[in-house]
């Protein structure tokens, strides 16, 4: 198991251990990266899709958060959400390596960890629609 005091690591890797030569993403990490609701929202919309595009994605998301139809998203609540999704969501989401954003295309898709945050996800959801334990 590496060191997570190696400071031959990159900072924002230090706290991802080595287990049998795979990384692990660390629990502090992986519920930092669910810790809003509009990240654990782009995290769910690739649970059916194994990548999606940025600016359907900010659509999706504006239809929930405005509480309109898909179809009535303005422009400027769909930009709104691009922003925030280039500039604060997928780059958390990047470094916790639950997804892989390429922005000059708009591309998300899965990460290397995605599989290991789907668990700890559906019982966020669990609890957000009142039916967790």
């Amino acid at each position: 198991m590496a060191d997570k005091s190696d400071r031959s690591l990159p900072r924002e890797r230090q706290d991802i251990v080595s287990d049998g030569g795979e990384d692990e993403l660390s629990l502090d990490r992986l519920f930092s990266a669910l810790a809003t609701a509009r990240q654990r929202a782009v995290l769910s919309l690739l649970v059916d899709e194994e990548r999606a595009s940025r600016d359907e994605v900010a659509s999706q998301l504006a239809a929930v958060e405005y509480d309109v139809p898909r179809e009535e998203v303005t422009d400027d609540q769909r930009e709104y959400l691009v922003t925030a999704l280039h500039h604060i969501v997928l780059p958390k989401l990047c470094e916790a390596d639950l997804v892989e954003y390429v922005s000059e295309s708009g591309t998300i898709s899965r990460g290397f960890s995605f599989e290991r945050a789907k668990p700890y996800l559906e019982l966020a959801h669990q609890h957000e629609d009142g039916s967790g334990t």
